[in-house]
């Protein structure tokens, strides 16, 4: 979704657009005037002392857009990000996102429920509940040099509301 974002100047970007008719193909239109900056979120994510692949405000490189559930395209942005998929966790609210993830050896999390799918290793129903659910990723971390200073160890969120 960090794709799918109003530039400067007012408008889309051509790779947003097109992403955007590729997310409207798949999950209906998304109505970007509902999405709002969520304060408590931005916090829980930065407070995490992990390597985040994305920092708010941080513009990402252009490249081809390849899109999940395809198995290829989330190797391919775990190759460019240099991150072990056993070593990831991937919060999702799609199943088939979800699947597969737990396909390529992400550990996983459904967000949106907090019913457990196929493919899912937990389930929150929002992502505030997240330092309550894993707050070994806030311990650990810290004890842990080799994880706190490695470039192996990532996190995705990919929200849609």
């Amino acid at each position: 979704m960090s794709l799918i974002r109003n530039n400067e100047s007012g408008g889309m970007r051509p790779e947003a657009k097109k992403a955007d008719n590729e997310c409207k193909f798949v999950h209906g239109r998304v109505a970007y005037e509902k999405l709002k900056p969520d304060p408590v979120l931005r916090n829980i994510l930065l407070s995490l002392p992990i390597r985040k692949l994305r920092q708010p405000g941080v513009e990402l490189p252009r490249s081809p857009i390849l899109c999940k559930p395809n198995i290829d395209a989330m190797l391919h942005a775990l190759k460019l990000a240099d991150i072990n998929p056993q070593t990831t966790i991937f919060f999702d609210d799609s199943v088939r996102n979800i699947q597969a993830g737990k396909q390529i050896g992400m550990h996983t999390v459904l967000v949106g429920s907090s019913e457990r799918i196929k493919g899912a290793d937990h389930a929150l129903e929002s992502l505030h509940n997240m330092k309550e659910a894993f707050p070994e990723l806030w311990v650990e971390a810290v004890k842990d040099e080799d994880v706190r200073n490695s470039s192996k160890v990532g996190i995705e969120t990919s929200v849609i509301a």
